[in-house]
Parts: C-alpha cells; structure tokens; sequence
C-alpha cells in the first residue's frame, strides 16, 4: 500500500465518504461530491473514489471534477487510461465517460465554481498546497497544475 500524502490519518479522512456511499448514504453528501467507480490501470481492478463536483450542465448530463492532487493522482490517471467509469451523485447511479474538456470548456465551469463557492475554493487551495485564485491568470496556472475532468453521462438510466 502506498503511503497517503497526507498520512494514515488522512487517507481514513479522504475514505470516510466512499464508506458513506457504500452504506447507501451518499444521498447525505448531495449533489457536490461524487462516487467515482473506474478500473486501476495497471492492476484492471475496480476503485473508488470521491471526488468533489465543481460543475454540472444539465443539458449535456455532464459533471466536473477538479483533480486536487494534479495529474499524479491515481483515480486520474486511471480514467485517462480507461475513461469508462461509473458514477454516483445523490442518489443517482449511471454510466459515464472521463474526458479531459478543452480550456474553453473547462475555464467557465471553474470560474463560477470560484464565484460560487470562495470558502470551499479557499479549503481546497489550502488543502493542495496552492496559492490564491484571484484572476483569469491565477484560475489557468490553477488548472494547468490541478486539471478539470469532466464526465459525461452515457445513459440517462440508473444502474
């Protein structure tokens, strides 16, 4: 096992949430976080993770995600391997593709996530190590250090 980069105590503070939704109370954590199920790259097994949702456009059923510890994190590097993945929000199960938005596509989203939302942006900038967001420059230097993710449902139908 490796070790958490914010040790034993962290890594049962980051899987508190998925225990939530195995116990079928992820409905508790609402529509800003979600259970993200994808297989391991290299091993082909099933993971899960929780991951915080900065952005949802009803008219495409896509959600955003923001890759907190940038590129090197498991779950993402997972899903750029294998973008078909299963997630769940609220109460909500379904089958999505991982892809990797354009800046035009992924600026937007983050930036009324910032406007939405200045304590959690504020948290989450502490929580990675990062400086303040405070202009268009701030918000791409941001992403290009901690990517946007989005994942578009595939089909509208619960699992």
């Amino acid at each position: 096992m490796r070790l958490h980069p914010y040790g034993r105590a962290g890594r049962l503070l980051f899987r508190a949430p998925v225990l939530l939704y195995r116990l079928g109370l992820g409905w508790l954590l609402g529509s800003r976080f979600m259970l993200l199920t994808h297989v391991g790259r290299k091993t082909g097994r099933r993971h899960s993770t929780v991951v915080e949702v900065v952005g949802h456009e009803p008219s495409t059923d896509t959600f955003y995600v923001v890759s907190g510890f940038g590129r090197r994190a498991d779950w993402f590097r997972n899903v750029l391997r294998n973008p078909g993945v299963e997630i769940t929000v609220g109460g909500r199960r379904a089958r999505a593709r991982a892809y990797l938005p354009p800046e035009e596509e992924a600026m937007p989203v983050f930036r009324a996530f910032c406007t939405a939302h200045p304590t959690e942006l504020r948290i989450m900038l502490r929580l990675f190590g990062c400086p303040p967001v405070e202009s268009e420059e701030d918000m791409r230097a941001f992403l290009k250090r901690c990517p946007v993710v989005a994942f578009q449902v595939k089909s509208a139908k619960n699992l």
